[in-house]
């Protein structure tokens, strides 16, 4: 037996006697008096111009970054087998690359080995078969693995927007073959079956990033094959993933016609909360909302694309607003998203990249100076970084990463060098000439407030104007977490395992067992938080060391009181909170 014992038949602990949270009343009730200079104007010119730069420079660091393939004029980011994270890497960087070559003309230096990346990550489909070596190089398509059903539609949509136009002969019809087979094949896949990989429901299960994907997929090979007999089933099926993709509980009972009837009728469950949020891998993953408002957005713009009589423009962007908004108020001025139910990718890694996109298209759509500001602040570290690094995103940030795990690595960057391309796609696809100034960081704080409660994700948070408070009773690693922090220091965060830390303190192990939870919003803004947990215990020299008992019943329940009764501030984390206060 370890050292450590579990003490199950131990009485419940009370967690946090400083989980309660109180807006500062005077902010809350007073405007700022002096407000931020605003931010210099951001013209959708020069954020063009400014993505040109970025994704110029980080196709060039590409190019002298991907491997040749022994014996062939193919090139990988990867140089050993792997899942369909290895797979990841070449197909984002592929499409980034074939963005650029369509409207770059650099010398061969540069243009072979991307363009031996773009004959690898075509070939390799097994709808096109041009490329057998499965000694180094692996193949992808749905049917090839059960990983590669709900991730090739990904890579074969993302492809299909950022790469077909510039592509020709023998190369534009695999890529043509591609979107056709998975198209056809998340048809396959699809409601029809009954299939729990499509099928919507809230908590660790949800896939609305995965049926984003699939919608995307749809919309694309629509666009890029107009004349083909599976028009018909493919409008049906991108319109029935679209609408189960940002859907929430009472879009089930919904009456509302959609794409000719009523939405309860399209829709088989739930992948968002009724506030906005979207929990993935069993907690709160904002990176996962991201996937699913950006190719959302996507297969909107491709329906604009298409002939008017196969539009349904009140599909694509069902419920967008109240996801963007949410995470908006989930995510600090500078861009980056608050992980307050903590993180299994890396931070930043995963998802977060999709705000420079989405930012300008919610910017550009609904005149939002607060998603300019985020796009803007996201463009910005892009080019702090790729200053740094000479081209690399993500490289500086996880350079350790980058030498211990290059598969990991490489779907990272890719991601982010193929969110650059999807912003200027997206910049091609859309009138961005009314999309506003930045807001100025002030103006941004001072909009995004509130108290947020969803008791289906045991998460609750408050923001104003200068702090942020929250606490995740489902949290990453089946954990639970507490933060409270200033919003103008968002460096200060620590995602994963900070509340764990009490128990450690007080001698006891990080393992535990969450018993009972109770959070309450306040009706005037802000909230409290208590719950129980088993802890495990040292073990003495007889035997576990037994938990101190209450003194009396009459004692806990004065103990218990205390954790409820209203105090003004955020009780004992008043001073991390309120150091700018």
């Amino acid at each position: 037996m370890s050292r450590w014992g579990l003490m199950s038949t131990v009485a419940a602990l009370i967690l946090m006697r400083v989980a309660f949270v109180l807006p500062n009343r005077a902010a809350a009730a007073e405007p700022p008096k002096k407000r931020d200079q605003p931010a210099a104007p951001a013209p959708d010119r020069e954020f063009a111009e400014r993505l040109h730069r970025a994704l110029d420079r980080w196709c060039r660091w590409l190019a002298r970054n991907v491997q040749r393939v022994p014996g062939t004029d193919l090139y990988t980011f990867h140089p050993t087998l792997g899942g369909y994270r290895s797979v990841a890497g070449n197909q984002f960087a592929a499409a980034a690359a074939g963005y650029w070559l369509a409207r770059t003309k650099p010398g061969e230096q540069i243009s072979r080995p991307l363009g031996g990346l773009i004959k690898l990550a075509l070939g390799t489909h097994v709808a096109v078969k041009a490329i057998d070596r499965p000694d180094v190089i692996r193949p992808w398509g749905a049917t090839y693995s059960p990983a590669d059903n709900w991730h090739a539609d990904l890579f074969a949509g993302t492809s299909g927007m950022l790469m077909l136009d510039g592509l020709e002969g023998d190369q534009r019809q695999q890529l043509l073959a591609i979107l056709a087979w998975e198209a056809d094949h998340q048809i396959e896949y699809g409601f029809d079956r009954q299939n729990y990989h499509v099928t919507p429901q809230l908590g660790g299960r949800s896939v609305g990033e995965s049926n984003a994907w699939s919608t995307a997929l749809l919309q694309a090979a629509r666009l890029a094959l107009p004349d083909s007999p599976r028009q018909a089933a493919w409008r049906k099926a991108a319109i029935q993933y679209s609408l189960n993709t940002i859907c929430v509980p009472a879009d089930l009972t919904s009456t509302r016609v959609v794409a000719g009837k009523p939405l309860k009728d399209w829709v088989r469950g739930a992948n968002f909360e009724p506030g906005g949020i979207q929990e993935h891998h069993g907690f709160y993953h904002p990176g996962y909302m991201a996937w699913a408002l950006a190719y959302q957005a996507y297969a909107q713009l491709i329906d604009e694309a298409l002939p008017e009589s196969q539009r349904n423009p009140d599909v694509y962007l069902n419920n967008w607003r109240l996801a963007f908004d949410r995470l908006k108020q989930g995510t600090f001025a500078n861009g980056r998203f608050i992980y307050c139910a903590g993180s299994d990718w890396i931070n930043y890694g995963y998802g977060n990249a999709h705000i420079l996109p989405i930012g300008i298209f919610a910017a550009a759509r609904f005149h939002d100076p607060d998603a300019t500001r985020l796009a803007d602040e996201w463009l910005k570290l892009v080019e702090h970084e790729q200053a740094l690094s000479g081209g690399a995103v993500q490289g500086v940030r996880l350079a350790a990463m980058h030498r211990l795990s290059p598969k990991d690595f490489g779907w990272y960057e890719a991601i982010s060098g193929a969110s650059l391309a999807h912003a200027l796609w997206l910049m091609e696809h859309m009138d961005t000439s009314g999309m506003p100034p930045p807001s100025s960081e002030g103006e941004y704080n001072a909009r995004n407030v509130g108290t947020y409660h969803e008791p289906g994700a045991r998460l609750v948070w408050y923001r104003d104007a200068k702090r942020w408070a929250s606490f995740s009773w489902r949290a990453a690693f089946g954990e639970w977490q507490a933060m409270v922090q200033p919003v103008g220091l968002p460096h200060l965060l620590r995602f994963n395992h900070n509340s764990t830390g009490i128990l450690q303190a007080a001698g006891t192990a990080r393992a535990t067992k969450i018993r009972s939870t109770a959070t309450r919003a306040s009706p005037d803004g802000g909230f409290w938080s208590l719950g129980t947990v088993d802890r495990l215990m040292r073990k003495n020299k007889t035997g576990v060391s037994p938990c101190p008992p209450a003194s009396s019943a009459s004692g806990a329940s004065r103990r218990a009181r205390a954790v409820r009764r209203p105090v003004p501030g955020p009780g004992s984390l008043r001073t991390a909170a309120d150091r700018r206060a």
